[in-house]
C-alpha cells in the first residue's frame, strides 16, 4: 500500500511539471527577430547591428592618439607602448580564422553578440590598468572579442543582402567603419587633452552596450553548419607563427636585427609556416582553407589589401608622435588630422561600392592604392617642413585612397568565394586587414625608433619623450615613405597580375 501511495505521488508531481511545463511555454514570449525576418527592411536592420559592431571595433584608433600620452606616463620608448595598440591586433587577427570558422559552425549571430559582449567589458577593464603591461594584457582580451565581430560581420550582411546589392552593402558598412576610424582620433584627441588616458576607455561602454542589447533584439539565434572537427592544431600553429612573425620584426628595431632574440623569433616563425601548410591541407574543416589561395582574384585582392592596410596603421601609429611630439601639435589637433584622413570613407566609400558593381574592382583597387601610397610619400618629404596646408592635402589623399580601394576590394574578394565559405573569406579579408594592419604598426614604430635614436645619437630604447623633434620627425618621415613605397609596389601587382589573368 505505501508504494501505491508513494507511486501516485510521483504520477501528481510528474503531471504538475508538465502542467508547469506547458504553463511556461505559453507565457514565453517570441524573439522579435521571428516577426521581423519577414519584413523587407530587415535587411536594414541587420545592417544597423552589424554597422554599430563595425564602429565599436573601428573606434580603436582613439587608442593611437593617445600612444604619446601613454608612453610619457608610463615612461617607455616607442617599440614598448605601440603594443597597447599592437596587442588587440595581433590577437585579432591570430583568432581571425578561427573564429571565421567558428561562425561557420556555430552561428555568425552568436559569435556576433557574445563579441560584443566580451568586447564591450574588456574596454571597462582596460580604464582600470594600474601599468602599462596590464593594460596590453586587457587589450589583448579586448582583441579577442574584436575578432569575433570582425570575422562574423561581413558573413552576416553577404548572407541577409541579395547578390546585386552586396556592393552597396559593402560600401555602406566601409563607411560606418570610417565613421569609427574618423571619430576615434576626433575624440580621442578631445579626451586626452581635457581629462587622461582613462577616459578613452570609459567613453565605449554605453557604446557596446547599446550594440549588445540591439543585436540580442534583432539578430537570429540561428545554429551554424556544425563543426565535426575542432582544427585546434592549425588555429594554435596559426597563432604561433604570426606572433613569432611580429614579434620578430618589433624587436629588430628594438635590439638589432641579428640579436639572438630576433632570429629565435624568426626561425619559430619559418617553421611554424611550414608546419601551419602540411597541418591545414590534412584537416577535415581548416581554419585557414587553402583552396581559397588558388582563386586568382582572391589571391591578389588579399595580397594588396595586406599591402594597402600597413600604409593605414603607419599613419595611425607614427602620425601621433610627428604631429605632438615632432611638430608640436596638441592631440586634439592631431586627432583632426587623423579623423579626417579616415573620414575620406564617408562620402566616396558608398559611391565606390555602387560603382564597383558595375565596372567590378581592378581598376578601382588601383586608384586607390596608388593615391594612398603618393600621399604617404608626399607626407613624409614634407612633414619636416610644417606646413599645415600641403599636410591636409596629402592626408586627406591618403584617405581618399583607403576610402576608394576597400570597398572595391571588399567585393571582388567575397564575389570569388563560394556560399558555403563565406565564413571563412569574410574572416581571410579581415584577417588580411588585421595582418596589414600589424605589420604596419610594428614596421612603422621599428623603422621609426631606430632611426630617431640614430639621428639623436641615443639607444632605440630611449623613452620618446626623451628624444628631440627633429629626430622624431626624420624617422617619421622615414617611416611613411617605406609605406609608401609597399602600397606602390602593390599598384604594379594589380596591374601585372589582372593584365596576365
Amino acid at each position: 500500500m505505501y508504494l501505491v501511495r508513494h507511486e501516485k505521488i510521483i504520477s501528481d508531481h510528474q503531471e504538475k511539471r508538465t502542467e508547469s511545463s506547458l504553463l511556461i511555454k505559453q507565457v514565453q514570449f517570441p524573439h522579435p527577430a521571428k516577426k521581423l525576418v519577414h519584413l523587407r527592411f530587415y535587411k536594414w536592420l541587420v545592417f544597423v547591428v552589424v554597422a554599430l559592431a563595425t564602429f565599436l571595433s573601428t573606434t580603436d584608433t582613439i587608442v593611437s592618439i593617445s600612444l604619446p600620452e601613454l608612453a610619457k606616463t608610463f615612461n617607455v620608448d616607442a617599440s614598448v607602448i605601440i603594443w597597447v595598440a599592437l596587442s588587440y591586433f595581433v590577437v585579432s587577427m591570430g583568432l581571425m580564422f578561427t573564429m571565421g570558422w567558428v561562425s561557420d559552425g556555430f552561428g555568425r549571430n552568436r559569435v556576433l553578440i557574445v563579441g560584443l559582449l566580451l568586447i564591450t567589458i574588456s574596454h571597462g577593464l582596460s580604464a582600470l590598468a594600474q601599468d602599462v603591461y596590464q593594460l596590453i594584457v586587457l587589450r589583448s582580451i579586448a582583441g579577442i572579442g574584436s575578432a569575433m565581430l570582425i570575422a562574423s560581420s561581413v558573413a552576416i550582411l553577404v548572407a541577409t543582402f541579395p547578390k546585386k546589392e552586396r556592393g552597396l552593402a559593402m560600401g555602406l558598412i566601409s563607411g560606418s567603419a570610417g565613421v569609427g576610424l574618423a571619430s576615434g582620433p576626433l575624440i580621442g584627441g578631445f579626451l586626452v587633452d581635457m581629462f587622461d588616458w582613462r577616459a578613452i576607455f570609459w567613453i565605449r561602454l554605453p557604446i557596446g552596450a547599446i550594440s549588445f542589447l540591439l543585436a540580442l533584439m534583432l539578430l537570429q539565434w540561428k545554429k551554424g553548419t556544425g563543426v565535426p572537427k575542432s582544427d585546434i592544431a592549425g588555429a594554435t600553429t596559426l597563432f604561433i607563427t604570426l606572433a613569432s612573425f611580429l614579434l620578430a620584426i618589433n624587436q629588430a628595431g628594438r635590439i638589432g636585427l641579428y640579436h639572438p632574440i630576433v632570429f629565435l623569433f624568426g626561425i619559430v616563425a619559418i617553421i611554424g609556416l611550414i608546419t601551419l601548410i602540411k597541418v591545414e591541407l590534412r584537416a577535415d574543416r581548416p581554419v585557414l582553407d587553402l583552396r581559397l589561395f588558388r582563386l586568382l582574384p582572391y589571391s591578389i585582392g588579399m595580397l594588396t589589401l595586406i599591402a594597402l592596410y600597413i600604409g593605414v596603421n603607419t599613419v595611425n601609429s607614427i602620425s601621433p608622435f610627428l604631429l605632438i611630439n615632432g611638430l608640436g601639435f596638441s592631440a586634439s589637433k592631431a586627432g583632426l588630422f587623423i579623423g579626417l584622413y579616415h573620414g575620406m570613407r564617408l562620402p566616396i566609400s558608398p559611391g565606390i561600392g555602387i560603382l564597383s558593381d558595375k565596372l567590378g574592382s581592378p581598376a578601382l583597387m588601383l586608384l586607390g592604392l596608388f593615391s594612398l601610397g603618393l600621399g604617404l610619400w608626399m607626407i613624409g618629404l614634407t612633414v619636416a617642413d610644417g606646413n599645415e596646408v600641403t599636410l591636409w592635402i596629402w592626408f586627406l589623399l591618403a584617405g581618399a585612397g583607403i576610402a576608394t580601394f576597400d570597398p572595391a576590394n571588399g567585393r571582388g574578394i567575397m564575389a570569388s568565394v563560394p556560399n558555403e565559405l563565406l565564413g571563412n573569406g569574410s574572416a581571410a579579408v579581415a584577417t588580411g586587414r588585421q595582418i596589414g594592419l600589424t605589420i604596419g604598426g610594428i614596421l612603422a614604430t621599428a623603422i621609426f625608433a631606430s632611426t630617431s635614436s640614430s639621428a639623436a645619437k641615443v639607444a632605440p630604447t630611449t623613452a620618446v619623450a626623451d628624444l628631440p623633434s627633429s629626430a622624431i620627425l626624420m624617422g617619421g618621415g622615414n617611416a611613411m615613405v617605406i609605406s609608401a613605397i609597399i602600397a606602390l609596389m602593390g599598384t604594379l601587382m594589380i596591374f601585372a597580375l589582372f593584365k596576365k589573368s
